[in-house]
């Protein structure tokens, strides 16, 4: 997909002398339960004409897969609609569900201010976990990957106030005239370790703004590349994280 968008942007650049992105954002592609979701995410996908006022019937637009499923005749052969279709009584069965409300769930998912890689439940991001193996783990230019296979953020915190010597709400604390290392390092790890959005996690150690958390994180890991004590203190906290998730 990221391909086809690439190609198809230059040549529509070219033939109709413009350049620039064409669509609005980056290819996502997100990995689904698709016990408990897929026919929901259909849907979803399906909808968007509506939701974006494009149409008020998706039954009439024809520039969507729905219309495909709809009509057998003008189906192309690309289109697989069996893994849809097959869950269904009959093709009513199908249009009736696709005519429903969108669960608020997945409206949530999609409208956040970044969508998540994974959308299942803990158990199901674990088996995925657990067949990945070596692969899931962590590589620091991975955010997206830190997001799924991370740590908790909530975990990171808890660390690291254990290792300061104070509870979590002490270090969500402001501390008047001076800094509050032991939440700067939280922030530092909440984004290492987690991959944790800015936002999430200045909601987390008690900052509003996502600003103060950017600038945080930088400060921190500035100090970290100079400061050998820092580094030891990060590393043990790393280190119990670590030790806290392997098998007893």
């Amino acid at each position: 997909m990221c391909h086809l968008d690439g190609i198809y942007t230059q040549k529509f650049n070219r033939v109709h002398h413009r350049d620039g992105p064409l669509f609005r954002g980056r290819y996502k592609a997100i990995l689904i339960d698709a016990e408990e979701y897929f026919l929901s995410v259909v849907r979803y996908i399906h909808k968007n004409p509506v939701g974006t006022a494009v149409v008020s019937d998706i039954d009439r637009y024809r520039w969507s897969s729905h219309w495909g499923y709809l009509n057998k005749k003008h189906c192309p052969d690309w289109l697989a609609t069996r893994s849809v279709l097959s869950r269904f009584g009959g093709l009513k069965d199908y249009q009736r569900f696709m005519h429903e409300e969108i669960e608020e769930k997945i409206e949530e998912i999609y409208q956040a201010p970044y969508q998540k890689p994974v959308l299942g439940s803990k158990e199901f991001i674990d088996r995925i976990k657990e067949r990945l193996g070596d692969k899931a783990r962590i590589e620091e230019e991975k955010p997206e990957s830190r997001r799924i296979f991370g740590l908790d953020l909530e975990e990171i915190v808890e660390a690291t106030a254990r290792e300061y010597g104070k509870g979590v709400e002490e270090l969500k604390r402001r501390r008047r005239g001076g800094e509050n290392e032991a939440r700067m390092v939280a922030i530092y790890l909440g984004r290492q370790l987690g991959g944790h959005k800015h936002e999430e996690i200045g909601k987390t150690v008690g900052l509003g703004k996502t600003s103060s958390v950017s600038s945080a994180y930088l400060l921190m890991k500035e100090r970290i590349a100079k400061e050998k004590e820092l580094v030891r203190r990060v590393r043990r906290i790393e280190e119990s994280l670590i030790n806290s998730k392997k098998p007893t």
